[in-house]
């Protein structure tokens, strides 16, 4: 994620903020970071997984609403249920509240972008309110979420055949909602937070993110939807393949205002719904995965001056690949390799881990 700057408590990615090494976050600088948050959105919805947190939740809520803006709160959820229920409430910001960080969603379900966060990094006072806006309390978005995925036609014969790690319990249970975790021939991987999967299957070993996405994007598009909408930065691989399989692709900036089109497409925001997707129908699933290349991603962060001149945020386009470079921290670069192949998106990381290493030491001052 893009390094956007810090403010004395938190350092700043897209789409949420971190609490710095030397800092803590307690109920007071909670309310704070609350009241300077109301200035930026019309209503809330805040959610938390973590009962050790709520002290931290409920600072924040009251920071907002003594500013005078309403807050929905929904104390027992995840991410994934908490990104698709809280636009039910009405809310313009989706904030959830974890350990040291908190991220911002948008209606869509995608991270509130760049310029928006900026300016909530940079805000340094409360607006004044002459009243106080409400704090209402949200059970649960969870069996709302899990309904609008068991509900559809291709459902019925869940749980689904598939194997289930991930290393947040909150995230396992809700993926056991849907798959039965009993089958070592496919297995999900999930990031703690639920916005990540990567699969091994005993057929096709490996299969990326990226390739998961590709698959679903081919297998399920509705009949006659030949467009297919994907983040800027996504894997350069997609456009041929779409182009094979009938799709025109069409790129968008993530971090600009989502095409309508392109946030219909819940599998982009939405790791549990693609994967009940997938295994719904695993014959068809792994014959398109057999024409989908087996695209992979290396990513490594390295140590950087500062001012360090390289170039940011533009794809590097090299004869088997392309590498993206972004400001991963105040003094360090992230590189990410995009390649065919899990040994030359290594060997990328390796080149450019070299040429920011000489980059880096031109730019640091000379000692007398």
């Amino acid at each position: 994620m893009s390094y956007l700057g810090e403010n004395g408590l938190f350092s700043f990615r897209d789409g949420y903020c971190e609490v710095l090494p030397d800092k803590k976050l307690d109920t007071a600088s909670a309310a704070d970071f609350g009241r300077k948050i109301s200035v930026h959105f019309k209503r809330f919805a805040i959610g938390c997984g973590r009962e050790n947190l709520r002290h931290i939740v409920y600072s924040l809520c009251a920071g907002i609403a003594e500013c005078g803006k309403d807050v929905f709160l929904c104390e027992n959820t995840e991410i994934p249920p908490f990104k698709y229920g809280f636009p039910l409430t009405g809310a313009d910001c989706g904030i959830f509240v974890a350990e040291n960080r908190i991220f911002f969603f948008g209606k869509r379900g995608f991270p509130v972008n760049s310029e928006k966060l900026t300016s909530v990094m940079a805000q340094q006072k409360a607006a004044d309110s002459e009243k106080c806006g409400r704090i209402i309390h949200v059970s649960s978005f969870e069996r709302i979420y899990l309904n609008s995925i068991t509900d559809e036609p291709d459902k019925s014969g869940l749980p689904l055949s598939a194997g289930i790690s991930c290393g947040n319990r909150g995230i396992r249970k809700l993926w056991h909602e849907i798959f039965s975790d009993e089958d070592d021939s496919l297995i999900f991987q999930i990031s703690d937070t639920g916005e990540r999967v990567n699969a091994y299957s005993t057929e096709h070993g490996f299969i990326s993110f990226d390739r998961l996405i590709l698959a679903y994007s081919i297998m399920n598009l509705k009949a006659g939807q030949d467009i297919l909408w994907l983040p800027d930065k996504f894997h350069f691989a997609a456009e041929r393949t779409a182009a094979e399989h009938g799709l025109l692709l069409k790129r968008f900036d993530a971090d600009k205002e989502i095409p309508e089109e392109a946030s219909e497409q819940r599998f982009l925001t939405d790791c549990l719904y693609m994967c009940a997707g997938l295994a719904s129908d695993r014959e068809k699933f792994f014959s398109i995965l057999n024409s989908v290349p087996k695209i992979t991603s290396a990513k490594r962060d390295i140590a950087c001056p500062e001012n360090c001149c390289v170039p940011l945020d533009k794809p590097v386009l090299e004869p088997e690949g392309r590498v993206f470079i972004t400001r991963s921290g105040k003094n360090r670069l992230s590189l990410i390799a995009q390649a065919y192949d899990t040994e030359t998106a290594a060997e990328l990381c390796a080149q450019w881990n070299e040429k920011l290493r000489i980059l880096s030491s031109c730019s640091r001052p000379e000692r007398n």
